[in-house]
């Protein structure tokens, strides 16, 4: 991502000095930051604005964000001992959530909700989770959004429990530690969840099909192949499967397992550019029109490969956070935030604004039931939200979009 002005780079550093300075002293950051665009911009909320009714009460809600804002890096001293600030990449997605977030502050204060939003640094480890959970302000808050490595996920859901913090965490490898923790929810699907999410979806629009399982003794692969797998089995039904393990064999063996009279449903579990690239061509060699492979989301990624110059083989990828930027109110959001901010924004950008602004458009109490709360929320969300009870624990989003690249974009294919 290329910053476009010197008008974002002024600003970026605004908030890092910010944020750098409350979260050193684990104090939460006042108020978002103000900065006066060169133009008004009236704030466009991707859900229309309702307007308060006469009587009605302004919702008071404190909302923490706890994001890897990476501060540390972004102030590193140098060789002659001088702090130097630098924006890093790894900042920026979290700085794009908080941008988005902040939009959703301003949108709720026109319908009269009064929100406010503070943030802190993500920490790196579990005592430094627990330290910053045992904040009293932290559990003042009606609602706290963070994002943590999959390790420190059990962790960080834990002590949220622990100190009656309600909890939405951004991302997670399996949604187990949601079981038995009703305060607690996962905004995007983990990665179990998606696996089993484009296996379940692919065979019931696909149910007279010929399944088929590639991946490689490699640990990745084959961690991700067992949640294929166990879907598969549990749903295939009369319908033949077969395995190809490419390490012990190669991915030739897969011609002579393919159907000339069912759909072929191929499953291959890598994101490993050089082995895709010449399984491809082979399986548009066959000749067998509408054999379907189910890629990874890391495919979309790959510079090396025209998926375009295919006719027998269709390309499917999956996404939990897929942003179609052709919608009405997705586009009105990016060029507001463009607008404001001098610069494109990220997906957490939205992510940013849709949590925030849904919960702060539904909750009417400063204590929230997260469950109860995140579904009522996201229930007509026409933006990627599904948000369903795991094992009777907390709330887990299981909405994926399963993607084609037409015309050298990808598009949603339709559900039917």
């Amino acid at each position: 991502m290329q910053l476009r002005s010197s008008h974002f780079i002024v600003y970026f550093f605004s908030i890092i000095i910010l944020l750098f300075s409350s979260c050193k002293s684990s104090q939460p950051v006042a108020s978002a930051p103000s900065k006066t665009p060169d133009k008004p911009t009236t704030v466009t909320p991707t859900k229309p604005v309702e307007k308060e009714k006469p009587g009605d009460v302004a919702v008071k809600l404190n909302v923490a964000l706890i994001m890897p804002f990476d501060l540390k890096s972004n102030f590193a001293t140098n060789e002659e001992g001088v702090s130097e600030p630098e924006i890093k990449q790894s900042s920026l997605p979290a700085l794009s959530f908080y941008e988005g977030a902040t939009i959703a502050v301003d949108s709720l204060k026109q319908m009269g909700k009064d929100v406010k939003l503070t943030a802190y640094d993500s920490p790196t480890d579990s005592t430094a989770i627990a330290r910053l959970f045992s904040n009293q302000s932290l559990k003042d808050a009606g609602l706290v959004i963070g994002t943590f490595t999959n390790a420190l996920v059990p962790v960080a859901a834990s002590l949220a429990e622990k100190n009656g913090i309600n909890l939405v965490l951004t991302q997670a490898s399996s949604p187990d530690f949601l079981e038995n923790k009703k305060n607690v929810a996962l905004a995007l699907p983990s990665t179990v969840t998606q696996c089993k999410e484009v296996v379940s979806t692919m065979l019931d629009k696909n149910p007279e099909s010929n399944i088929i399982l590639i991946y490689r003794t490699v640990k990745r692969e084959e961690e991700l192949a067992e949640f294929f797998r166990s879907e598969i089995v549990k749903k295939k039904g009369s319908r033949e499967f077969r395995e190809i393990n490419a390490t012990d064999k190669g991915f030739t063996d897969i011609v002579k397992y393919l159907s000339k009279t069912k759909r072929n449903l191929i499953f291959v579990v890598s994101s490993d550019e050089a082995f895709i690239s010449p399984l491809l061509p082979l399986l548009e060699e066959q000749n067998i029109f509408g054999i379907q492979i189910i890629g990874l989301p890391t495919w979309q990624n790959f510079e090396s490969i025209d998926f375009m110059i295919l006719k027998n083989v269709q390309v499917n990828i999956f996404d939990n956070n897929f942003i179609d930027y052709d919608d009405v109110e997705r586009a009105s959001f990016r060029k507001h935030f463009i607008s404001r901010y001098y610069t494109d924004p990220l997906p957490s950008a939205f992510n940013g604004f849709d949590l925030v602004y849904g919960v702060g458009q539904t909750s009417g109490s400063v204590k929230l039931n997260v469950n109860r709360v995140m579904e009522k929320s996201f229930e007509k969300s026409a933006h990627g939200y599904n948000f369903k009870e795991y094992n009777g624990g907390g709330m887990e989003n299981k909405h994926i979009s399963i993607l084609r690249f037409n015309d050298y974009k990808l598009e949603i294919v339709p559900s039917n």
